[in-house]
């Protein structure tokens, strides 16, 4: 067998090869080999893996300062953020204005998300969660997605008071008048009736923030 005949019935794939094979897989099976991480094609066609992204969660009481905090962080980290307030007056525009209307729709708004979320941090995009992590049940359903995509998580606990809490509610009412049907005094004090700090047998790495 000549030099040429032994090329041809290698084992070893040419480079012509794997680039065949990756452009195969890449039209082929677009949703591919999840494991704890997902598996990419480098320009060789050889399977590379990485680390999954962060999550970054946010715990505080209504108004603490949550969606401005998640901003930064989103900047520091070049990381996806989404924002669940934005989202439900995006989907469902003048449909919330009492607990059980948002809870309604917050619930169907995480059931949609929840596997695009999983998906992004598999695939080593961090992402910020503007999504209140106030209850314990609340701090469960994000703690899936950690558990899901096997990523890192941090989870900022903005710690302030009812009165620096109301101040700036008021300010926000003046500010983004849309709002002032949900952002009131009463509201506050009924959704922070439901508000429990994260503790240490939940598991969580918290980052203090004091206000």
């Amino acid at each position: 067998m000549n030099r040429t005949s032994r090329r041809m019935f290698s084992m070893t794939p040419s480079a012509h090869q794997r680039r065949s094979r990756a452009a195969f897989i890449e039209a082929h099976a677009p949703e591919r080999w999840y494991g704890t991480s997902p598996t990419r094609l480098g320009n060789d066609g050889e399977a590379t893996m990485h680390a999954p992204g962060t999550l970054i969660l946010l715990c505080g009481k209504m108004a603490a300062g949550k969606s401005t905090l998640a901003a930064r962080l989103a900047d520091e980290r070049d990381a996806m953020l989404f924002g669940e307030d934005a989202l439900l007056a995006a989907l469902y525009p003048d449909e919330v204005h009492d607990l059980d209307d948002y809870r309604l729709r917050s619930s169907r708004l995480k059931d949609a998300m929840r596997p695009h979320i999983v998906d992004l941090l598999r695939r080593g995009v961090s992402v910020v969660m503007d999504f209140p992590a106030n209850t314990v049940r609340q701090r469960q359903w994000l703690r899936g997605l950690i558990d899901e995509s096997a990523a890192s998580h941090e989870l900022h606990y903005l710690v302030a008071t009812d009165e620096a809490c109301k101040a700036r509610l008021a300010r926000r009412a003046v500010e983004q008048p849309e709002r002032s049907a949900t952002d009131t005094p009463q509201m506050f004090d009924l959704v922070t009736a439901y508000f429990r700090p994260p503790t240490d047998d939940e598991g969580f790495e918290v980052v203090r923030h004091e206000r």
